[in-house]
């Protein structure tokens, strides 16, 4: 597995790294098979010490540029023999409590697991009988969550809060493309509870190596600018969106997880038929981005019902917040009005949105994550406020909150397959995990507006690199 930081000159702003390990080596490769428990695979190990010159021991399971085969690297304490005595109570710890449950037997009898009685845990109710999946149920504080394109602007943020609200693990994979920025994990990357592992989840043998040392995973990981998809065509969202997602599904169909949340989006919906709309109303996908997005959601139910892959299928509605790139257009409107600049509106405005906040959407992850997994197994989930406001009206809140004149409003030609309304129900989403939305529009956008403000040097970063890069490619 190849696990490096970006240098700097990536954008990431992170010093330069140095530090140790204690390097960890099976004996023998089968010992840590795809899905094995932590402690199985602890027995076989034998301790290895490694000095690393591009590894900063503040960022913990931080690997450099090399190839590890199946090996796995923690961090190494100034004492050898803690680490060996740590270890060590961390077997006797997991022999207690087994972390996998196998639901394969031919009897359908019940599996004694070490520390429970036969019959005392329940597969979940919604796996098809007949398969072979494995699962685990693991208590929170065990929990190890891998969180596919953490960088970017949703993820970045359910990062943070995972960390500040969370006892989890957090690993994140990011391939750091122009959506993906380490400025958004600033205050994170040092956690104790974060790895960061730059690479792609369309790379199969590494996506394989990550998945099985997580037990929780969240694919955040896509191209969502529909603008690009519009203009340059559908090739990048088809490879990261519908294969990234199959090559992730794969990986668990051999080291299986206790949940796979798939991120999708309200954009599969297209225009609303009916208000507000419910998670059974038809898939009319009307860019490409939105098509991929229906592609990959539709492919991570086929594995549910096919393979018993337990799945559950999230489909948030617009976000905004702090950190959002300034494509988007909340904090487009916002980094125009701030520059004084014209704010331009496609069409005539009357497009309309369910605006959600950033941070109540990662509230919600967090519940998908906590809840009872035969309640969510196989689901879909809209996540939402219940609540639309047009583009119009945001432009206008937008200049009245930072004083500028109604005149910088312009409109330019509408953008082929507009969608005309967005407008989810929230009602599922409540019975089965207990989430609602808890931020208004009004506190979610001055918070917003406030970040941006404080936040300068973050966007205009962004716009000079974009410019940059719009010139030397012309």
């Amino acid at each position: 597995m190849k696990r490096a930081l970006p240098q700097e000159g990536d954008g990431a702003g992170v010093a330069g790294l140095v530090g140790q390990l204690w390097f960890v080596q099976p004996r023998n490769k089968d010992d840590s098979r795809l899905g094995a428990p932590r402690a199985q695979a602890a027995r076989s190990l034998e301790p290895v010490h490694l000095r690393h010159a591009d590894v900063d021991d503040g960022y913990l399971r931080l690997l450099g540029d090399r190839e590890l085969d199946r090996g796995r690297a923690v961090p190494r304490r100034s004492d050898h023999l803690e680490a060996v005595v740590m270890a060590e109570q961390e077997r006797e710890r997991i022999d207690e409590q087994s972390m996998v449950v196998h639901d394969h037997h031919s009897d359908r009898s019940p599996v004694e697991i070490s520390g429970h009685a036969p019959g005392s845990l329940e597969s979940p109710g919604n796996f098809p009988k007949w398969t072979g999946i494995e699962t685990r149920s693991l208590p929170a504080v065990a929990k190890k969550v891998l969180v596919t394109g953490g960088a970017g602007f949703i993820p970045s943020n359910f990062v943070h809060h995972l960390l500040a609200k969370t006892p989890y693990e957090v690993v994140l994979l990011d391939a750091l493309t122009y959506a993906g920025n380490l400025d958004n994990l600033s205050g994170a990357m040092s956690h104790e509870r974060l790895s960061f592992v730059h690479g792609d989840i369309r790379d199969a043998e590494l996506v394989r190596e990550v998945v099985s040392e997580v037990d929780v995973i969240v694919n955040a990981a896509a191209e969502s600018h529909v603008e690009k998809s519009i203009s340059e065509g559908a090739r990048e969202f088809v490879t990261t969106n519908v294969e990234g997602t199959q090559i992730l599904l794969d990986a668990i169909r051999e080291a299986p997880v206790e949940r796979f949340i798939l991120f999708s989006s309200s954009e599969v919906y297209g225009t609303a038929e009916y208000a507000p709309m419910d998670e059974e109303h038809p898939l009319n996908p009307r860019s490409p981005y939105a098509a991929t997005k229906a592609g990959a959601d539709r492919l991570a139910y086929a594995y549910y019902v096919t393979y018993g892959v337990p799945v559950v299928i999230v489909r948030p509605f617009n976000n905004y917040g702090p950190r959002q790139h300034a494509e988007k257009v909340i904090p487009r409107f916002i980094t125009q009005a701030l520059q004084d600049r014209e704010l331009t509106i496609q069409g005539d405005g009357h497009a309309s949105r369910d605006w959600l906040y950033v941070d109540d959407d990662a509230e919600a992850i967090e519940a998908v994550i906590a809840a009872p997994l035969e309640n969510v197994a196989g689901e879909v989930l809209n996540v939402a406020t219940g609540i639309d406001i047009s583009v119009s009206d945001i432009a206008d809140a937008v200049l009245q909150a930072l004083g500028k004149p109604a005149s910088l409003k312009t409109h330019v030609a509408e953008r082929p397959g507009q969608v005309d309304r967005h407008i989810g129900s929230t009602d599922k989403m409540e019975r089965l995990t207990g989430w609602l939305a808890r931020t208004s529009f009004d506190e979610g956008l001055a918070r917003t507006i406030a970040w941006y403000r404080e936040n300068e040097a973050w966007w205009r970063g962004i716009l000079q690199s974009e410019t940059q890069a719009s010139v030397s490619s012309s």
